[in-house]
């Protein structure tokens, strides 16, 4: 189907460090009726989360790190309303969040 062959190639971009490719082949899944399905959408938002998460240690300013962290943060957010006790997700919410933060209080520094 379109969808499981966006969610193949949003994986492989992942793997491969195409992260933009990643994210758009993930937000192409979300929008799609199969992502109804709870589990396809925890896969989707968790791989765009990471992708963005990559992404924003690549920044090229802490602002631009912070409003990439925001995002993240939100997508693993997704994750855990859906799946309340899945501690991959938990954990990696945390790390986002304080890299969040980390990156404002370096924006607001500069």
């Amino acid at each position: 189907s379109h969808y499981a062959s966006r969610a193949n190639r949003a994986f492989a971009r992942l793997k491969t460090g195409d992260l933009e490719g990643c994210v758009a082949d993930a937000t192409t899944c979300l929008d799609h009726a199969d992502a109804k399905d709870p589990a396809k959408r925890v896969k989707a938002l968790f791989r765009r989360g990471d992708a963005r998460e990559r992404l924003a240690a690549r920044s090229k300013t802490p602002a631009e790190a912070f409003a990439i962290f925001e995002r993240a943060v939100a997508d693993l957010e997704g994750v855990c309303r859906l799946e309340p006790t899945n501690e991959t997700a938990l954990v990696k919410k945390a790390s986002l969040m304080t890299a969040r933060a980390r990156a404002r209080a370096e924006a607001d520094r500069a």
